[in-house]
């Protein structure tokens, strides 16, 4: 076959080491774009992107040639590595990461909660199912 279809689409989400407040305001912007870039590299679109200043949720429509544990740990690993040395603070991942599948009809439904993180956690309206970071 030499065309293939296919519509894939991820809601991930990692944590900060040790759930520290790590992800401060002025590196958000940064943090958002390499991740967007990285993606690129994976032939992955990112729909959104939203976080807290402890975890990022990122929703993605990933290629079907892409490893999503390779995806995964180049977006996680880049960024830090970023942070880490442009002088403007320290970032340091947890290990794990959660990752679900979204069904096409739910992906508005999960943008919409992935781009109002900051909100979702202040008025304390998250959904448990998709804050799972580490079973």
């Amino acid at each position: 076959m030499s065309h293939t279809y296919s519509q894939i689409y991820l809601h991930i989400v990692w944590s900060t080491k040790n759930r520290e407040k790590l992800i401060k305001e002025e590196i958000e912007e940064d943090i958002k774009q390499i991740i967007k870039t990285k993606a690129k590299k994976y032939n992955s679109e990112v729909i959104a992107i939203g976080n807290t200043f402890d975890h990022i949720h990122v929703l993605i429509k990933i290629s079907t040639k892409t490893v999503i544990s390779e995806m995964i740990r180049e977006l996680k690993g880049s960024t830090s590595y970023f942070v880490n040395n442009s002088g403007r603070g320290n970032l340091f991942w947890q290990n794990g990461y959660g990752v679900l599948s979204v069904s096409l009809p739910a992906v508005e439904t999960v943008e919409k909660y992935v781009q109002n993180q900051k909100n979702k956690h202040l008025s304390n309206d998250t959904i448990e199912y998709l804050e799972k970071i580490n079973l």
